[in-house]
């Protein structure tokens, strides 16, 4: 990881902490979570999570009774609990379920392994011994139900999620915890292992392009409108001002790429009373994580890949 994060073009995101309230950024995207586990065979197996704090943002933990396991409750229940997620963590999501569990750590490690998943091969059933099993008729009516929902990938529409998945695992008499939790549409999951044959590494689809529907390839939306961004804020705001809301914008310009820690320092300066800075004031702010710049070639590099958050900020 250090090496990946210190030689590419990639984000430094972790932070530590040098006091309760001061922090600074590792530079090397280091600390990772990284979970061992003692397994039969010789071999090591990976999972490799490039998570993002959005949809990690989006695990949930609620502590039930035995009363809601009926088919009149349960259902509904996850269905509200679904309609929480909002669009605030790029969907289409892939959700997980996670009902029971020998402790909330336990379920909450099952939600994770579950979006990604880890566990489709369970069995579809349960037994007395407590065995761990998927749901699968459930899973397919909380799809249609994510449809009906109306919230889409954040503009309206049926694909609120890819998948769900519901797994039932066992629980102490006195407990019922429920686990809720999502892998964004940047899912980005990848298995790997090392035998004596060597090291294997999952091959992922190269041209995921290819299933979108001929249909959806079409032209159809409209005329676009172009903004000139390296133009004064007032001239910016007249021309924004005198199109509807759904109008479809291209953008060009100059633009201020800013996430929490940059916010923060704004806030802060407001709060002290002193003038931000005047570029925050001559360009939009884009909420969204920069890459670390490439360094320039000829011919000239494709731009760093920014994309914008779907956090509620």
């Amino acid at each position: 990881m250090y090496n990946t994060y210190t030689e590419d073009n990639l984000r430094y995101s972790q932070n530590a902490p040098l006091d309760m309230y001061k922090e600074v950024n590792t530079g090397t995207n280091l600390p990772a979570q990284i979970d061992l586990y003692s397994v039969d065979g010789e071999e090591y197996k990976f999972l490799c999570m490039a998570k993002g704090g959005g949809s990690a943002n989006k695990t949930y933990l609620y502590q039930e009774t035995k009363a809601l396991i009926t088919p009149a409750k349960l259902k509904n229940y996850l269905v509200e609990k679904m309609r929480t997620l909002g669009t605030a963590a790029c969907p289409p999501y892939h959700i997980a379920f996670v009902i029971g569990g020998t402790s909330a750590e336990a379920t909450l490690k099952t939600v994770k392994l579950a979006s990604t998943r880890y566990y489709d091969g369970l069995p579809t059933e349960g037994n007395e011994h407590g065995q761990a099993f998927r749901d699968v008729q459930l899973e397919q009516e909380l799809l249609q139900e994510a449809q009906n929902l109306g919230l889409g990938a954040q503009f309206g529409g049926k694909y609120f999620a890819h998948d769900i998945r519901v797994i039932r695992l066992p629980r102490h008499g006195a407990s019922c915890p429920i686990g809720m939790g999502v892998s964004c549409s940047a899912d980005r999951n990848i298995k790997a292992k090392i035998n004596r044959d060597g090291i294997w590494i999952e091959k992922l689809e190269s041209n995921p392009g290819k299933y979108i529907p001929e249909h959806l390839r079409q032209a159809g939306e409209g005329e676009v409108v172009s903004i000139n961004l390296n133009q004064p804020m007032s001239e910016i705001l007249a021309q924004l001002s005198a199109h509807p809301v759904s109008t479809r914008l291209s953008l060009n310009g100059t633009i201020i790429v800013a996430r929490d820690i940059a916010h923060a320092k704004l806030k802060e300066l407001i709060d002290n009373g002193e003038a931000l800075p005047q570029y925050v004031k001559d360009h939009p702010i884009y909420y969204a994580g920069p890459a670390k710049r490439q360094p320039v070639t000829l011919p000239a590099p494709r731009p760093n890949h920014c994309r914008p958050h779907g956090l509620l900020r």
